[in-house]
Parts: C-alpha cells; sequence; structure tokens
C-alpha cells in the first residue's frame, strides 16, 4: 500500500513497539494481490509504496485477529 512519509517513518522509528496510524492496512494472503496494493508511489513526493510481510503467533491468545 501506500503511506505518508511521516506515518512510515515513524513505523521505521518504532520497530518492536506498540504503533498508532491514521489509516488501516489493505491486508491479503495473495501476494500478488498485495504487490498491486502496494502501488508505484514513484509519482507521489510525499508517500512511500510499502509491503508489509506480518507474522502471527497463532498459539499466542493474548491479541485478537481473525480472517476477515
Amino acid at each position: 500500500q501506500t503511506m505518508f512519509r511521516d506515518e512510515f517513518n515513524n513505523l521505521k522509528q518504532n520497530i518492536g513497539d506498540f504503533i498508532s496510524i491514521n489509516s488501516f492496512f489493505s491486508t491479503t494472503t495473495i501476494s500478488a494481490l498485495a504487490l498491486s496494493f502496494a502501488d508505484d508511489g514513484s509519482g507521489h513526493p510525499l508517500v512511500e509504496s510499502v509491503l508489509f510481510e506480518i507474522e502471527i503467533d497463532t498459539t499466542n491468545m493474548a491479541k485478537p485477529f481473525a480472517n476477515i
């Protein structure tokens, strides 16, 4: 997906910590679709194209998640 540079820089500065952002992450289990979400932000100087791979420990029930 694309993110504003300031939000992306905030993520990079807080690796391993909790984060708060003002938008939703686009998610999918299909890698080709994820790449299309990442777009090409080269035409937008205030935007970064990003692709996150999130690993979830399904044995840890402390934080809820669901396939929606």
